[in-house]
């Protein structure tokens, strides 16, 4: 990328200056006032061009004003703001400064201090940058013509479309025989699962079977055991194919199955594929994976892909009473394509698994104190 400075009187003739030289797909990465106190203005912009494009088209300066810049870009004044070195802080501020140019140009009833209110609260609660750019436009265009752009009815936009993006799936429908929860560790895989037991098993008069598949930790299905052995359900721990349709065959029709599986690191991929085998050879499964809320959105990512390989069927999301920034979550759901079916809140095994159908877990991001509605 070829990357140059250029010193102008005004943001307005240093942007057009540089237009003129680097054509129309020059991207603007920076832009400071440079002049001291008592000195006539003048400003740095600072332009980058992929010159293995081909050769820009030279443009005139389109109708910006120094105003609507400023509208557009608050931080443009701010005396020696440096360029930052990180290719990953430039590309950040290359997509802020675009999008806040795109919205001032694009409407004079915008209010660019809505968007850039809205931008700082999603990130705040750590949705994606790039999710958020695509929120942000595509909340605007929900709202395009209808008047004054603001704070409140951009964040009912935001709301609205967040809520066209997330998809949702009942945890057990009816006719469920036999379901399975795969996740990382400590993630409440066996919490939720007794969780499950109680709520839509016992609760609902069925008879319950909770299996431990795990050839690689016998001792982590102690837990489950004296779970199962205080709700008075059948357990038993599996570590093979024949062992789990052996198991499973054990029951009634219209009995529960659930089955915990182990929390796989990701030094341990040849275990994940060999688990994931052993579990889509049982005929009408339901796998279900289990991320905390309370993670990391990088980590969350990395998880989702990982456990992608046993093809699960809908996302839980647990430990949203660990957490605030419930933003992590909202964006691997909306990334990995899987409808959310349940939300753990709590360690209650009697009422803290919720939901996710009324998308209430939102609520925290636009300001409303609604909890998510138990489900009996």
């Amino acid at each position: 990328m070829r990357i140059k400075s250029y010193f102008e009187p005004s943001l307005q003739s240093a942007i057009a200056a540089a237009r003129r030289e680097l054509g129309s797909d020059a991207m603007l990465l920076n832009s400071r006032q440079v002049s001291e106190p008592g000195e006539d203005s003048r400003f740095e912009v600072v332009f980058g061009v992929d010159e293995t494009l081909d050769e820009p088209v030279s443009i005139e300066p389109g109708p910006v004003t120094e105003a609507l810049l400023a509208k557009a870009l608050p931080a443009a004044l701010a005396p020696r703001r440096p360029l930052s070195s990180s290719l990953g802080e430039i590309q950040r501020q290359v997509a802020e400064l675009q999008a806040a140019l795109a919205v001032a140009v694009a409407s004079d009833e915008t209010d660019p201090t809505a968007v850039v209110e809205w931008r700082e609260r999603l990130r705040e609660f750590d949705l994606g940058p790039e999710l958020i750019e695509r929120l942000l436009g595509a909340g605007r265009e929900r709202i395009q013509g209808r008047g004054l752009i603001n704070f409140n009815n951009l964040g009912a936009a935001l709301r609205s479309e967040m809520d066209a993006r997330l998809r949702y799936a009942e945890l057990v429908p009816t006719g469920t025989r036999a379901l399975a929860l795969v996740g990382p560790p400590g993630g409440g895989k066996t919490i939720t699962l007794v969780k499950i037991a109680i709520r839509d098993g016992l609760a609902a008069g069925r008879g319950v079977r909770l299996i431990a598949f795990d050839a690689y930790r016998p001792a982590a299905s102690e837990q489950l055991r004296a779970l199962a052995l205080a709700m008075g359900v059948e357990f038993s721990r599996e570590e093979s194919l024949a062992g789990l349709v052996e198991a499973i065959s054990r029951t009634e029709a219209g009995d529960l199955v659930l089955i915990d599986t182990p929390g796989f690191s990701f030094s341990e991929r040849d275990e994940v594929s060999e688990c994931a085998r052993t579990l889509s050879c049982l005929e009408n499964l339901s796998t279900h994976m289990v991320l905390p809320a309370s993670m990391k959105r990088a980590d969350l990512a990395r998880y989702s892909n990982f456990y992608a390989a046993f093809n699960p069927d809908t996302l839980i999301l647990t430990r949203l009473d660990e957490t605030e920034c419930v933003g992590a979550a909202v964006s691997v759901a909306m990334t990995s394509g899987l409808p959310v079916s349940a939300l753990g809140q709590g360690p209650s095994v009697s009422k803290d698994l919720c939901s996710a159908r009324d998308s209430a877990f939102l609520d925290r991001i636009f300001g409303l104190e609604q909890r998510v509605e138990n489900v009996a």
